[in-house]
């Protein structure tokens, strides 16, 4: 019986490590990191880790959030480039697609949660590396596989 992966055992062994933000700079973000950190703890059922994921790529990578509802991108970061962001939690299996309109973004980043709510890492793909699938969805395997998911922040 084939062992499934899960995304965390995955990126570890393909990714490429850059100078990455760490949980400093999200300490750093954040006004009183640690009533944040429990109030997330205690309301985490009922948080959009989708807009909660978007907010912690918007203060990390100084990026201007989309305000348009059912735009095709969620921020543009300081040269303009539509970006779109994508989260995942750290347990289970690695997916085999999300949608995304490759046409219409620059890149996407891709934030792993921890189960506090708090991203563990957060990876930068550009989308030449995303294959696209059918019924536009998009797979991060190849890149991952290859070597091309950048990690840009690592919980330390």
């Amino acid at each position: 019986m084939r062992k499934e992966r899960s995304v965390k055992d995955d990126v570890r062994k393909w990714a490429t490590m850059t100078k990455a933000k760490t949980n400093k700079d999200l300490k750093k973000s954040i006004p009183d990191f640690l009533k944040f950190c429990n109030f997330i703890k205690k309301h985490k059922q009922i948080i959009d880790t989708g807009k909660l994921s978007e907010w912690y790529c918007k203060l990390l990578f100084n990026l201007r959030l989309s305000d348009k509802p059912n735009s095709f991108y969620d921020a543009i970061d300081k040269n303009g480039n539509k970006v779109e962001i994508k989260q995942r939690k750290t347990k289970g299996k690695m997916l085999g697609g999300m949608k995304i309109d490759l046409s219409r973004i620059s890149y996407v980043l891709y934030v792993v949660l921890q189960d506090d709510l708090l991203p563990e890492t957060i990876y930068r793909f550009d989308k030449k590396h995303i294959r696209q699938l059918k019924n536009g969805r998009a797979s991060f395997k190849w890149a991952f596989d290859k070597g091309k998911a950048e990690i840009i922040y690592k919980i330390s």
